[in-house]
């Protein structure tokens, strides 16, 4: 298991780590190992983002992402990225072959914001592969966001 940690010590600032990744090499040549074919994990995310989402409208707005890779999900989290100024308005879904899980449910009143991986157990044993659509809706007027992104996690064999 290896871990990155990323610490701002000082005030006044902010930052955000876009992404990491670890590379495995071969006896040190410049070859990137490939995952097991019987299983693996990864991150898959969302294109033609960050999206404006609109006030009071039970429509919303929906990215998907769609997942080439073959496999049975053992464990999968949705990472969620949504500026709102009023978060308590938002209906967050994920649907996948018709199955909707509910992921944030007009919860939170006041404060802003939606940053938070969501564990998502509804899909354990079924394929990975396929379209995963995160829909983002504002149930109350005068507050509006943007869906900045989303990206799905599974570890699959």
């Amino acid at each position: 298991t290896y871990t990155l940690s990323v610490v701002d010590t000082a005030g006044q600032d902010v930052g955000t780590l876009n992404s990491w990744a670890i590379v495995a090499l071969i006896d040190g040549g410049l070859d990137p190992v490939d995952p097991p074919a019987t299983g693996g994990e990864g991150e898959f995310a969302a294109a033609n983002v960050p999206a404006d989402i609109p006030d009071n409208d039970d429509a919303g707005v929906s990215r998907t992402i769609t997942v080439d890779q073959d496999g049975k999900i053992e464990t999968l989290s949705v990472d969620v990225d949504i500026t709102h100024t009023w978060r308590g308005d938002l209906l967050v879904v994920l649907e996948r072959q018709g199955e909707i899980v509910v992921l944030h449910n007009k919860e939170g009143r006041s404060e802003d914001d939606i940053k938070k991986v969501f564990t998502v157990d509804n899909f354990t044993g079924k394929d990975l592969r396929g379209d995963w659509t995160l829909k983002v809706s504002d149930h109350a007027g005068q507050d509006v966001g943007t869906l900045n992104g989303f990206s799905v996690q599974a570890k699959w064999n």
